[in-house]
């Protein structure tokens, strides 16, 4: 019977008049047992100014009704926020709210916005339950996400930032946010691809020339762009870089578009094509993401590679090559995986030994190369050190070509090639990790057509060496014939290595310099830190490079000597005076000494730069495997030579390698490359002397011995 006298008087109509409007807010609060009231920022005077409004509230403040109040809290309300918030029970902040609402225990009303504070002149009422169920259902909504009143007041009275995180999917509100949010910055950093660099000079040049203006005026840093300069946007780039943007090339760029300015992000993943905007964007002045995304540009600003260089390398007409030094393995991951994806042709890959392949398998390579077979009908072809990572490849042979080397590769190093156009030069600095990224040290990404031309000859060689394996042990009749491609390919790697070692030499001596005038430019012991690094590693390349034409210009005969008369005594000693200071500065200290004897004085007539490198190259093996003793340098005479003794009481030379220890990559060190000592006798025995080595009696380090002709008379001559 009540259930059906209720639903009888529930109704729904609409009130017209500003007073009609008064007098039933007046008797509708009067009725409620609680009060929700959601209002938008201009009706906050209206509560406040109007009488009855004020009247009211005091009466149902006695009756001991419930209220709860929500509204927009802005710099130009706070001050009347405040006296609302003191005669209310409770106030939270909204951002936005539109129009009002007032639900109470059985009744709601609903007005349009309140424009310019004026009162409205037409309201819903309703007394349905299932109206003011919905509605006390969307207040309650909005409570939650609702902020206390004295908070949104703290806020504003002390300048603090709302900070807020929210996505925006309509274009015209992208627009609006972004120019609102970037009204005046003091600096902007955009990481774009080609449509997001069309966009932003479409849409956003007004934002950037402000910015650009408060940097000539000396108010910020300016506008910093990073993207991939190609044909297709070097226009774009050229009209940036002449309003004075600062443009970097950057060959991986991180996998979305955003811009960041000092308070703001915004970012965006979706593909932006070429004349559209982004539909979806987020929207962020939370601290850690403006830290984040910061961190980012910085990471990829510091690799990149200046827009003019780039610009004017497309504008001559060739392909602008890159060459990139990468230190973070987990970045060399990322492009290793890229460069997989993007394969359209050939993929060439080499797994040196067993941990190197079941370390990729961890980050599902071995499938990516299947599915790069299967589905694109790229031709993949996998060469592995040796037979005994057979078991492991053979689920993928369906798929893709392998081939393996006869016995296990002494490299240290792996590398991909992709379509002949891109390669990635691994260094394997510790075999034994069990992840890519522990495992990797340094890695070369390099378009340049030498440095791919050079590894695909280097895997083209091992791929036809390894079928050559094959063939000789499926029949010995093809021995002749192997022995004769065997011969022609080994002349081939040594071309190789002068060609590559001379293209190595190219880029290493503007890498040293460019560090070193850096490095006089900053101040950062972290920077300088990083810059000792890559000159470290770039005066490592540069050995490396050296020895490399040392020993091709052994081997082909070519080595020249530029000789002359000197006191072999004095170089002695200057070089152990050179090598004890080296000893006293090192940060790992040893407990070794270096001494010299002079037994008489010896002038001999040879090359002081080459027999320099000859002694340098004995002492530091000397010191390498001596941990703590004495190094003995002596020198005498017979009738026709001198004689030269580098005595240390280190390790020893290991028997297996004693007779082959002059041998070319013959090693006892796991780090080093096995050529030191064979340039060492090749310069030896170009002067016409000899060199031998053999352990100490007492079973305490090793002994060389050099013996070199004393000059007679005046049989001179300024090279051999």
């Amino acid at each position: 019977m009540n259930d059906s006298k209720t639903h009888h008087n529930e109704s729904t109509r609409i009130i017209n008049g500003k007073e009609a409007i008064l007098e039933d807010w007046i008797q509708f609060s009067l009725r409620a047992k609680k009060l929700d009231v959601y209002f938008d920022k201009n009706a906050i005077k209206l509560a406040l100014e109007i009488p009855a409004y004020s009247e009211t509230r005091k009466k149902i403040k006695e009756k001991g009704v419930r209220t709860r109040y929500i509204t927009e809290i802005t710099k130009e309300n706070v001050s009347q926020a405040k006296v609302l918030l003191d005669i209310t029970d409770s106030l939270r902040h909204l951002e936005g709210p539109f129009g009002g609402m007032a639900v109470s225990d059985s009744e709601f009303r609903a007005t349009a916005n309140f424009y310019n504070s004026v009162p409205v002149t037409q309201v819903i009422s309703s007394s349905n339950m299932g109206f003011v169920e919905q509605q006390q259902h969307i207040f309650d909504v909005l409570w939650k996400i609702a902020i206390p009143a004295k908070q949104r007041i703290k806020e504003i009275e002390e300048g603090i930032i709302h900070q807020k995180t929210e996505m925006i999917t309509e274009q015209d509100e992208i627009i609006s946010a972004v120019k609102t949010k970037y009204f005046n910055p003091k600096e902007l950093m955009l990481c774009l691809d080609n449509g997001g660099l069309q966009v932003v000079y479409n849409n956003y040049l007004d934002v950037v020339l402000k910015t650009l203006e408060n940097e000539y005026n000396g108010f910020g840093k300016g506008v910093r762009i990073m993207t991939l300069v190609n044909s297709e946007n070097i226009d774009t780039i050229k009209e940036f870089l002449r309003l004075g943007v600062k443009v970097r090339h950057v060959t991986h760029l991180p996998p979305m578009n955003f811009s960041c300015s000092e308070q703001h992000v915004f970012l965006t993943v979706e593909e932006i094509k070429l004349g559209q905007h982004a539909t979806r964007m987020l929207s962020s002045n939370e601290s850690s993401n403006l830290i984040h995304f910061t961190s980012i540009f910085e990471k990829f600003w510091k690799n990149g590679i200046d827009a003019e260089k780039r610009v004017a390398d497309i504008e001559r007409g060739g392909t602008a090559e890159d060459i990139e030094i990468i230190y973070n393995s987990s970045q060399t991951r990322e492009i290793y995986t890229q460069l997989l994806l993007s394969a359209q042709k050939e993929i060439k890959i080499i797994y040196p030994t067993v941990n190197a392949f079941l370390r990729q398998n961890k980050f599902h390579v071995p499938q990516m190369l299947t599915d790069a077979a299967k589905q694109r009908r790229v031709n993949v072809r996998v060469i592995a050190g040796d037979k005994t990572m057979m078991e492991y490849l053979e689920p993928f042979s369906g798929f893709i070509q392998i081939r393996f080397l006869e016995r296990s590769s002494e490299t240290k190093a792996t590398f991909l090639i992709v379509d002949n156009k891109y390669i990635l030069d691994m260094e394997i600095r510790d075999d034994s990790k069990n992840t890519f990224e522990d495992a990797i040290g340094f890695a070369i990404y390099s378009s340049s057509k030498a440095s791919v031309h050079s590894h695909v000859a280097i895997f083209d060689n091992l791929w036809i060496q390894a079928k050559m394996y094959e063939e000789l042990k499926e029949s010995s009749r093809l021995l002749e014939i192997i022995n004769r491609k065997l011969e022609k390919h080994y002349n081939t790697q040594k071309d190789f290595i002068t060609i590559a070692a001379h293209e190595l030499r190219t880029p290493i001596q503007p890498i040293l310099g460019l560090s070193e005038v850096l490095k006089s430019n900053i101040s950062s012991q972290f920077e300088i830190q990083m810059i000792n690094v890559i000159v470290k590693n770039a005066l490592r390349l540069q050995t490396l490079a050296e020895n490399l034409l040392d020993v091709s210009r052994i081997e082909g005969g070519m080595m020249s000597l530029k000789k002359e008369e000197m006191d072999l005594g004095k170089l002695v000693r200057d070089i152990v005076d050179n090598f004890r200071y080296q000893i006293s500065t090192r940060t790992e200290k040893k407990e070794l000494k270096i001494q010299e004897e002079i037994k008489s004085e010896i002038i001999i007539f040879a090359d002081r730069l080459r027999i320099t490198q000859v002694l340098t190259n004995l002492l530091n093996n000397a010191i390498f495997f001596t941990d703590c003793g004495t190094i003995n340098v002596t020198i005498d005479k017979n009738i026709d030579n001198a004689i030269i003794d580098v005595m240390d009481t280190g390790t020893g030379i290991p028997e297996n390698i004693l007779t082959t220890i002059f041998d070319k990559f013959i090693t006892k060190s796991d780090g080093g490359t096995g050529i030191g000592l064979f340039i060492t006798k090749g310069i030896v025995e170009k002067h016409g002397g000899r060199i031998h080595a053999k352990n100490n009696p007492d079973g305490h380090g090793a002994r060389f011995t050099i013996t070199l002709p004393m000059t007679k008379g005046h049989n001179k001559c300024n090279s051999i």
